[in-house]
């Protein structure tokens, strides 16, 4: 299971959940926790390394990349990767495409700015289709409710929504979306 914090901005919360995915593949068959402090840290730095590559291709980052990569362009860049803007200014000093010191002001620039604790242009939080789909299917079959369901698993409402992804909240939606509207006509 990987848990992840929810008040995160959108473009954490998509690095977070890549960052445990790479700890998923890349150190699942760790038998020994980290030893010492260089070890943790090279961990943590693959699983950086990972999450970077994963939401953003070195590749299709290059080739998509404006030539200046200012903080103005790099505001509209990060809407097509929906990462943070640190991660934009990161990944293109790693690819070479600004300097040292073009890195630098970036970032002097970006935490004047207070954009390194609230992201500018913000994105949508990625949300599961599963949950909804299967509330769907159950629903489907019949006789299906979502309070013995709540009951039966012992948990709240608002609990198994926010742990959903908002999934009941969907589902009601979804069902009140299906039922026939009257209308009266004069």
């Amino acid at each position: 299971f990987v848990l992840l914090d929810t008040f995160k901005s959108a473009e954490r919360s998509r690095f977070d959940a890549a960052h445990e995915l790479a700890h998923i593949f890349l150190h699942i068959y760790d038998t020994q926790t980290p030893t010492d402090d260089i070890d943790y840290k090279k961990r943590e730095s693959e699983a950086d390394r990972f999450a970077s590559c994963f939401l953003m291709p070195n590749e299709s980052f290059r080739e998509l990349a404006p030539n200046e990569m200012s903080i103005g362009n790099m505001l509209k860049y990060k809407s097509y990767w929906r990462v943070s803007l640190q991660a934009i200014n990161y990944k293109s000093h790693k690819l070479n495409l600004i300097t040292d010191w073009v890195y630098r002001s970036n970032c002097m620039k970006i935490n004047s700015l207070g954009y390194h604790k609230n992201e500018p242009q913000p994105t949508h939080h990625d949300q599961s289709i599963l949950y909804l789909k299967l509330l769907k299917l159950l629903d489907a079959k019949g006789n299906f409710s979502i309070n013995e369901m709540l009951n039966e698993i012992g948990i709240s409402w608002e609990d198994f929504d926010n742990l959903t992804f908002r999934s009941l909240t969907l589902f009601t939606d979804y069902k009140e979306s299906k039922r026939p509207k009257l209308t009266i006509v004069q």
